[in-house]
């Protein structure tokens, strides 16, 4: 990670994640469940999104199946498509403004 431009960027999100643990103890029809988790930090050449809508599409349902799992170094947060305004950007970024 590293620093940040923000505005406006609250401390913490409601984020749906994977929890193996629960959603086997809740059953098959228990897609996943809503934590509360810190704001990431915008690494170098990253931007931080203020997200409006998320999809769960065919690799969210592999990774909650145990099939695919995020790449190392990449949250388990589902919702691999998101729309929204940037809210942070990271060193290197050109182009792209709070």
């Amino acid at each position: 990670t590293g620093s940040c431009a923000t505005r406006g960027v609250p401390d913490s999100q409601a984020c749906i994640v994977v929890d193996r643990a629960r959603c086997v103890q809740l059953g098959p029809d228990a897609l996943v469940l809503t934590q509360n988790q810190p704001i990431p930090t915008c690494g170098t050449g990253e931007v931080l999104i203020k997200v409006a809508f998320a999809g769960v599409n065919r690799p969210d349902l592999m990774q909650r199946s145990g099939l695919y799992p995020p790449p190392t170094g990449h949250s388990a947060t589902l919702g691999l498509e998101v729309s929204g305004t940037v809210a942070a950007v990271g060193t290197s970024v050109i182009g792209i403004y709070v």
